[in-house]
């Protein structure tokens, strides 16, 4: 069985782990805001890059069996993150 993990933060942490978990089998979807980060990696061949935190969310509703998350060390980029990712959750959810 094929597993597929969500990634929101490619820096130098999160995209060293999109590639290992790539090499090992894992389907890999990743966001990050830097478009530039998301085209190299995918290049790599290390993940299928989403462009926003709600087409990473329609990736976990579509089967996406666990998403890791990479936050910042600031509070107002946490706060920022969180929030985006759970009004992308309200969103795909929305009417079920």
């Amino acid at each position: 069985m094929t597993h597929t993990l969500g990634l929101v933060g490619l820096g130098k942490m999160g995209g060293n782990m999109a590639r290992r978990l790539s090499r090992a089998g894992v389907n890999v979807v990743g966001y990050d805001i830097d478009a530039a980060t998301l085209r190299a990696l995918q290049a790599e061949g290390a993940l299928t890059a989403v462009d926003s935190l709600a087409a990473l969310v329609a990736a976990l509703v579509a089967g996406v069996s666990l998403t890791y998350v990479w936050a910042t060390n600031s509070v107002s980029g946490r706060e920022w993150l969180l929030t985006r990712l759970v009004s992308s959750i309200d969103g795909a959810f929305a009417g079920r």
